[in-house]
């Protein structure tokens, strides 16, 4: 467990109560703004795509995202970006800037029935940056989901991550430590503020930015904050009117139902980059990304609905991601680079300040880290890529050393992309040539008549696929 900071003296005029994230000795709770640092941002959402983020351009019918879409021209876009295809391990991955198989989760943690875990000798993000010349105050809002509910101290896990203060869910919006409070939705779901469980009724996504706007405004800088929405993982349903342009209901479509809470985070994004003031805006770094790809009944034709979220193909594992903010070189520039979330961690590291060759993690040693700065790409997108391939992977059990029971593992260069299925140990292998204006993969080539470029492409990546196994086993 990672050690806790001295904390700093309360506000002088508290937190109103829904605003209020942690104890009246929180760290979080400075009176005011210290000296101007370089603050960070990171907001995940969850569930958005490519395909329904309509500033990428890849499919003919996105959801309204006109904020998203705003930052990307303040920013970098990355057009080839990759997590693991569910919640769970993309957001371990970003908090360590390891792959699923070093730190050990690779699927969505079932909160309420595992014991899974993000380990306490992981070293995080937030205790990363205890580490900077001008040591950051770190807030985390929303959604967490790194623990199961089965473990000793689930509710204060964030804290225990390295956070000053922590409020939102644990899990996913149906998911409680305390049980019953049935049903549950975004309007009635268990909110944890600094390891103390509450119920509320409060919208969830208007909820999330309220906090993220009051730890703007009360924390000194240098701040890290890291905001997670909920939206727009299920339960499905519609967000308040004020957050849409169209109305929907229950008698609504799925998909309607889906695209209308893309445009609810999307609001919510808005109002809170909206809502700070602009001499702060002018030293934040802002990176917007979501945790995977959308799920199949928000996709549509022709993205195949089949290989989207919780699938090892482009429409589960590719994800935006936009960087904004004072090192941003080219205002709407994008980058084609194979970039990984496991680049986050040491992205924000350089921003801070941090020299990650000084760094040891919990157990006293240099972390083994698997991304790479993207600090050179933000000034200069039209860098040629950090990286020849990219790999990505999603298995279970969740946990290190044990038997999976499958195991999906995909790897891309500029133009191939090879997929490994393994079943208790059996592999198929599928090989596929990339369009980039597609979306989707296509055809296997495998079954067909493979050229000899497409074989020698398979050589190539069975190579580097089998680099990255005997490196995560070794």
């Amino acid at each position: 467990m990672s050690p806790r900071r001295p904390l700093l003296p309360a506000l002088l005029l508290p937190l109103p109560a829904a605003l209020a994230c942690g104890r009246s000795d929180s760290l979080c709770d400075g009176d005011g703004p210290g000296q101007p640092g370089q603050n960070i941002l990171v907001i995940v959402s969850d569930d958005i795509g490519v395909d329904k983020t309509a500033v990428y351009g890849e499919h003919p019918s996105p959801a309204r995202t006109p904020n998203i879409d705003a930052l990307a021209a303040q920013g970098v876009l990355f057009r080839n970006a990759y997590a693991s295809p569910s919640c769970s391990p993309t957001r371990a991955s970003i908090l360590t800037g390891r792959q699923p198989s070093r730190h050990g989760i690779g699927w969505w943690i079932y909160a309420e029935t595992e014991t899974a875990e993000l380990s306490p000798d992981e070293l995080t993000l937030p205790e990363l940056l205890w580490q900077a010349p001008d040591p950051y105050t770190s807030a985390l809002v929303g959604k967490w989901h790194v623990t199961g509910f089965e473990t000793d101290s689930p509710a204060s896990d964030p804290l225990d991550q390295g956070f000053d203060c922590a409020a939102g869910s644990l899990g996913n919006p149906l998911e409680a430590i305390s049980g019953g409070h049935l049903p549950r939705s975004f309007r009635k779901w268990e909110k944890v503020i600094d390891g103390e469980p509450t119920w509320t009724h409060r919208y969830m996504t208007s909820d999330n930015t309220d906090e993220a706007l009051a730890r703007v405004e009360h924390t000194p800088e240098p701040w890290f904050l890291y905001v997670g929405y909920n939206d727009a993982h299920d339960p499905l349903h519609a967000p308040p009117s004020r957050l849409v342009t169209d109305k929907v209901n229950g008698a609504s479509s799925e998909l309607e139902l889906y695209e209308a809470m893309v445009e609810a985070a999307d609001t919510e994004i808005g109002r809170l980059l909206d809502g700070i003031p602009a001499d702060v805006r002018a030293r934040t770094t802002i990176i917007y990304l979501s945790d995977n790809g959308t799920p199949g009944h928000g996709m549509e034709p022709p993205w195949d609905v089949t290989r989207g979220k919780a699938t090892i193909f482009e429409g589960g594992v590719r994800v935006p991601l936009i960087v904004a903010g004072p090192r941003v070189g080219e205002p709407g520039g994008e980058s084609d680079a194979l970039v990984h979330v496991v680049d986050i961690l040491p992205t924000v590291a350089e921003l801070a300040g941090v020299d990650l060759a000084s760094v040891l993690d919990e157990r006293g040693e240099p972390p083994v880290l698997d991304g790479q700065s993207l600090v050179p790409w933000i000034e200069e997108p039209g860098l040629p890529s950090p990286r020849e391939v990219v790999y990505a992977e999603h298995f279970r059990p969740n946990g290190l050393g044990l038997t999976r029971s499958e195991h999906q593992r995909t790897l891309r260069d500029a133009d191939y992309k090879l997929v490994w299925d393994e079943q208790w140990g059996a592999r198929t292998e599928q090989l596929y040539r990339l369009d980039p204006g597609a979306g989707t993969e296509g055809e296997d080539l495998l079954p067909g008549s493979p050229s000899a470029q497409d074989l020698d492409a398979l050589e190539r990546l069975r190579a580097a696929m089998q680099a990255q196994v005997e490196a995560f086993e070794g």
